[in-house]
């Protein structure tokens, strides 16, 4: 009787701690995963998944005052105070398509000398051309055609989103208003250029 009860304590034990350490293992397979995407605060640059390395200072100003201009809007076709301050300064009338004049207008202001042109598709000749963007550069897309339609000045990238302040372009969260945003491209559906315009 002795060993009847021995035999059935040692079983019972034995169940008892697989129970529980099955239970462990569920709970830590079922444990959500370590979330590494950065969020992303608007209109700053704090929190935004930029290059492995630090921006340089000058490329924190391009950035800093690229989001600065978040919020200018279109009053009429490409129109608008300050659409037509971005104009002005390359030299372009009311009216005319502004994106690569945005990107003009942000390095004109923090003092950065580059070669490209209002065009958006002198934005990225060769020697400027970039596989490894950083902050403050800027990136050409298109959607048809194999040539840059588009630019915009380039935050970091979050996940499979490539971060943009872009002029001549809509409102994420209003597409009735057209003017200068924050964008969020996927570079799934947007082919997309880098340009090294600040220190090629």
């Amino acid at each position: 009787m002795v060993s009847y009860h021995y035999n059935t304590s040692v079983f019972i034990m034995f169940h008892y701690y697989t129970y529980i350490i099955g239970l462990l293992l569920i709970a830590s397979s079922c444990a959500p995963p370590r979330n590494n995407a950065v969020n992303v605060r608007r209109n700053t640059t704090e929190d935004i998944e930029m290059s492995s390395t630090a921006p340089t200072e000058i490329r924190r100003q391009v950035t800093e005052y690229a989001l600065s201009l978040v919020g200018i809007k279109e009053h009429g076709s490409n129109r608008g105070k300050g659409v037509e301050e971005i104009l002005a300064n390359a030299n372009l009338p009311p009216g005319t398509a502004y994106c690569g004049a945005t990107v003009m207008y942000v390095y004109d202001h923090v003092g950065v000398h580059y070669t490209m042109d209002a065009r958006a598709r002198s934005c990225c000749p060769p020697g400027i051309k970039t596989k490894h963007p950083q902050p403050g550069d800027v990136v050409g897309m298109w959607w048809s055609g194999n040539v840059v339609q588009h630019v915009g000045i380039y935050l970091g990238r979050q996940d499979e989103f490539v971060l943009t302040v872009e002029g001549n372009t809509s409102n994420p969260n209003d597409k009735r208003e057209e003017g200068v945003y924050r964008k969020s491209r996927s570079v799934d559906n947007t082919p997309m250029i880098y340009g090294n315009q600040i220190d090629p």
